[in-house]
Order: C-alpha cells, then sequence, then structure tokens
C-alpha cells in the first residue's frame, strides 16, 4: 500500500507544474492552445498512475517498453511547451523540478512493471 503514497507525492508535483503553467499561460490563447503547453505534467502523472496500477496486476516486459514509449509524448510536450509557451519565461524554471520528477517516475514505473516490486 506504501506505493499508493509514494505514487501521490511524484504525481501531485507534476499536476501542479501543469497547473502552474495553465494559469500563468495568457487569457488570449486559445484553450486548446493552453492545454497542448500545459498537458507535460499531467500526462506524465497519468502514464505513472497507468504503470503502478498495471503493475499490482501483472508483470510484462512488453507492457513496460509500450509505456517506455509512451513516456515519448510528455518529452513531447515539454519540448512544445518551451517553443510555444506565451506566459511568463520564468515559469520555465519549474522544469528544473519536472523533468527529474518526471524522468524517476518513468523508472520507478518502468521497472515495477517490468519486474515488480523494487
Amino acid at each position: 500500500m506504501e506505493i499508493f503514497f509514494w505514487a501521490g507525492v511524484p504525481c501531485l508535483v507534476m499536476i501542479y507544474v501543469s497547473y502552474a503553467y495553465f494559469r500563468a499561460d495568457r487569457n488570449d490563447a486559445s484553450l486548446g492552445f493552453r492545454i497542448a503547453t500545459s498537458a507535460h505534467g499531467a500526462s506524465a502523472a497519468g502514464l505513472y498512475l497507468c504503470a503502478v496500477l498495471i503493475s499490482t496486476f501483472e508483470r510484462s516486459q512488453y507492457i513496460a517498453a509500450i509505456l517506455l514509449g509512451l513516456y515519448l509524448v510528455p518529452s513531447v510536450l515539454i519540448i512544445i511547451s518551451l517553443q510555444f509557451y506565451r506566459g511568463p519565461n520564468a515559469m520555465h524554471a519549474l522544469q528544473f523540478l519536472n523533468v527529474p520528477v518526471i524522468l524517476y517516475t518513468a523508472f520507478i514505473g518502468l521497472v515495477r512493471v517490468a519486474v515488480g516490486e523494487i
């Protein structure tokens, strides 16, 4: 059960970064644009929660390989955010917090799915 606690803390960090990006973006941007430039943390949190849930039921290297490929989505969204975000540039400093948490959750989630307990 402790994995659910440790799953929550990194997810809260990633979701907070996405929320901060969404709130700080200029209001004249379309909703779709604001979501695209702020979805990096939320997508990584979703992948991590999926990995934690999958690991409670099944161990599979094949599923871990699929999840590894899906972890490219948050990476691409971070690049999109850095390129197209129209809010304060100081918000990009949150990526120094977000990227290590995403890497940590990717590693922990993929190992849990592939081999089981860490």
